[in-house]
């Protein structure tokens, strides 16, 4: 006896409504493009430099100080909304012309002190403080990823490791220019060109 073609298509139709209902799977950590610099200009404005394009007004991103290699500083951790684009030229003394740039608003844990925050879109793990160091398997790959920040003669070099830092493998660099000389104290790893 042979089944009407109505009831043969039933499966085919199940499996097209179970992948339609299915959640989205969440897209995949890029350092290259979700790690970004909050730096603020002479006149207190915060901006966020960043490769993306498509952040809207009211995204919320983890941001983190880093403190400098050696220094007893305490790294804090917080957070920036966006509030829209950065027309203008805020962070370019530091950050240079080549990335997108939106105004933020960082969260009042992070409005005060000179130095720039690194923020992280959409990582996996919140960042943590650990021993002095921040820390967060930001792309689930199982290994923890480590911020670190030191100095070159006339900048600090902002770097993100998977595992130890200057050791491991370094998955992020940004150079942020100070304009004035600095004792430095980064290792050949922390500036290389690639890493």
């Amino acid at each position: 006896m042979s089944q009407s073609p109505s009831i043969r298509s039933v499966p085919s139709a199940l499996v097209l409504l179970t992948l339609a209902c299915a959640p989205p799977e969440p897209p995949q950590f890029a350092f290259a493009t979700d790690v970004g610099v909050v730096v603020r200009d002479l006149d207190g404005v915060h901006c966020l430099v960043i490769p993306r394009a498509d952040l809207d007004s009211g995204t919320t991103l983890e941001t983190a100080s880093v403190p400098l290699v050696g220094s007893a500083e305490a790294p804090v951790v917080g957070h920036v909304t966006v509030r829209g684009p950065e027309p203008g030229s805020c962070g370019e003394l530091h950050a240079g012309q080549s990335t997108v740039r939106y105004r933020v608003t960082p969260s009042e844990e992070l409005r005060t002190g000179p130095g720039p925050l690194v923020a992280v879109f959409g990582g996996a793990e919140r960042l943590y403080i650990e021993n002095g160091g921040l820390l967060g398997d930001l792309d689930a790959d199982g290994t923890r990823e480590r911020l670190r920040m030191c100095t070159s003669t006339e900048g600090l070099h902002i770097t993100v490791w998977s595992g130890e830092a200057p050791t491991d493998p370094r998955r992020w660099h940004f150079y942020y220019y100070l304009g004035y000389d600095v004792m430095p104290n980064c290792t050949e790893a922390d500036h290389a060109e690639t890493p």
